[in-house]
């Protein structure tokens, strides 16, 4: 199934198809996203089967604000500070979950990634939809992220009850930064576009 950005009310068409716990592919500026409501656990097995992903390694919450990452995270002091600094970006920060973030969802992990998009359509989606989504990378586990409609299209366009927007390329064409503060300061776990540097920077702002 096939919805463009161009089209009149798409957003529409997205937040159903997300409402009858289907899975949606759709730009954000690094690449694109599967994405899907964490209303039924079904909702999440279904991104890790069309992606062949592990099913231990946990998936992160998209937010349309940090206003409402709030009801969902704990922020410690540090990591306020570059919440409210950076995001909205291309960067993904591993935070203490509250119990509003349903039991069943990687219970055996205290801290979820939370993601804040730089872009217009994922989160017009995300406001349209009026709840958080479960994303990950657009791609076949171990495969290259989907970084233009063509490549999402290529992964998934074959299954029927998967909702593909077409967004044309990403700007970035890289995954977030994912970062974890820690006590003896900031990790990187994965190098996207955000840099330590520009993250140390930050913190020391006053």
């Amino acid at each position: 199934m096939l919805v463009s950005k161009r089209e009149k009310n798409y957003t529409k068409k997205v937040a159903e198809h997300l409402k009858k716990g289907m899975v949606v592919v759709f730009p954000t500026e690094t690449v694109y996203g599967i994405g899907a409501s964490l209303e039924r656990e079904e909702n999440i097995k279904r991104i890790i089967e069309l992606k062949g992903r592990e099913e231990k390694k946990p998936i992160a919450i998209m937010c349309a604000s940090l206003e409402e990452a709030k009801k969902y995270f704990e922020f410690e002091k540090e990591e306020f500070a570059i919440a409210n600094k950076f995001f909205p970006a291309p960067l993904t920060m591993l935070l203490k979950r509250k119990r509003t973030i349903p039991k069943w969802f990687y219970p055996e992990f205290k801290k979820i990634g939370l993601r804040i998009p730089k872009c217009e359509t994922a989160l017009e989606i995300l406001q349209e939809f009026g709840d958080i989504l479960a994303v990950t990378s657009a791609n076949k586990s171990g495969r290259e992220e989907a970084k233009s409609f063509e490549k999402a299209l290529f992964y998934f366009g074959r299954y029927p009850d998967v909702l593909i927007v077409d967004g044309g390329k990403t700007k970035e064409g890289k995954p977030s930064t994912v970062i974890e503060i820690q006590k003896e300061g900031i990790k990187i776990l994965r190098e996207g576009k955000i840099s330590l540097k520009e993250l140390e920077e930050a913190l020391n702002e006053k």
